[in-house]
């Protein structure tokens, strides 16, 4: 993911020069508009060439600022798409954080519960341990009844 994000970054970066340099080569061209100008007025002979040249140019800066306005809602576009990113990313480091806690919460009840079955299987033991005893005194008193009985 982050080595999306650098990629991102760095398309971005290199958008962004690309704009600076389209921003001089218009700034170029405008400064070769104006010669142009200077030399369509020394040049009167040459005045319908040097105007369609000029129409030209404007049609391809214009070519150009409709190629910037599309680079801009490009990295627009990204610059959405990064923040979603980023959102979401964030919400699974949360959702992570969530997860560790519960399995915290459930080694500690897993513990509990072995120790709860541990004193559970104590007692059982304790009480067949009590109900051997019981079982061999009822059959002690029924022996010594019968033969009370006996001897009557």
């Amino acid at each position: 993911m982050e080595q999306i994000l650098n990629q991102i970054l760095s398309e971005l970066k290199q958008l962004n020069n690309n704009q600076q340099s389209m921003q001089s080569q218009i700034k170029e061209l405008n400064n070769n508009q104006k010669s142009m100008q200077s030399n369509i007025k020394e040049l009167s002979n040459n005045q319908k060439s040097m105007q369609s040249n000029i129409k030209e140019l404007n049609n391809n800066q214009k070519s150009m600022q409709s190629q910037i306005k599309e680079l801009n809602n490009n990295q627009h576009s990204m610059q959405s798409q990064i923040k979603e990113n980023t959102h979401i990313l964030k919400a699974l480091e949360h959702k992570v954080d969530v997860i560790k806690a519960e399995q915290e919460n459930m080694k500690h009840d897993v513990a509990n519960v072995c120790g709860d079955t541990k004193a559970i299987k104590k007692d059982v033991e304790n009480i067949a341990k009590d109900l051997n005893f019981v079982e061999v005194a009822t059959g002690k008193n029924m022996t010594d009844i019968a033969y009370l009985k006996s001897i009557k």
